[in-house]
């Protein structure tokens, strides 16, 4: 059975401010969530869901404070290639010998709520799975949360100054997920199997009638 996918781009954004430095960042991911199955046919079915992330960045705009040298004032804005669960740096020359260094890493989390399912909240760090048992038709909400710990240096001869080093807050990368798995009717569920049992009775007879031939 063809399970249940998504794969959307999603974000989220935060506003730093500390000893006059003024950054924003904005992360953005390729997440996908999906469920192995579409249909649970008997209460307490098992449903496992698993969450990936991919092709992340990192956008940081940054504001340099007036009072630093040569510098000072300036607007820097970067993108920063930033997969999921890795780090990654970069360096932009703002001035003949002096350097911006950028660092990055981030975790993401995905918390689930289900209607129709226990347990009914999990989260989980991505990559990852988790499975429920389906009480019927079940219906899944998913929300992946980002957590970057950004860096930034200010690097000139003989001198390296740190601008930010911070651990952000956990956040909702919007838009959210939500998906669902179907719980026939018992008269439905009856009908199904008794085809599947008379598909498999004729292949019999049809297979004993080959031999004799």
């Amino acid at each position: 059975m063809t399970p249940l996918a998504l794969l959307i781009a999603a974000a989220a954004t935060w506003t730093i401010n500390i000893g006059g430095v003024q950054a924003t960042a904005t992360y953005t991911a390729d997440v996908d969530f999906h469920l192995d199955k579409t249909v649970v046919w008997i209460p307490g079915e098992e449903v496992t869901a698993t969450y990936t992330a991919a092709g992340g960045r990192l956008r940081l705009n940054l504001t340099i404070p007036q009072g630093v040298p040569l510098v000072g004032g300036r607007s820097v804005s970067y993108e920063l290639e930033l997969p999921p669960g890795a780090g990654n740096a970069a360096r932009l020359e703002l001035a003949p010998g002096v350097e911006l260094k950028i660092y990055a890493n981030v975790k993401i989390r995905a918390a689930t709520t289900a209607a129709g399912a226990e347990p009914t909240r999990v989260e989980v760090d991505v990559p990852g799975t988790a499975r429920f048992k389906a009480t019927g038709a079940a219906t899944f909400n998913t929300t992946f949360y980002a957590v970057p710990t950004v860096r930034v240096e200010l690097i000139a001869p003989g001198i390296t100054v740190t601008l930010v080093e911070k651990e952000l807050d956990k956040r909702a990368m919007e838009p959210p997920v939500a998906k669902s798995v179907a719980y026939p009717t018992p008269l439905l569920a009856v009908a199904t199997s008794a085809a599947v049992l008379a598909s498999l009775a004729l292949w019999r007879l049809r297979k004993r009638a080959v031999l004799r031939g």
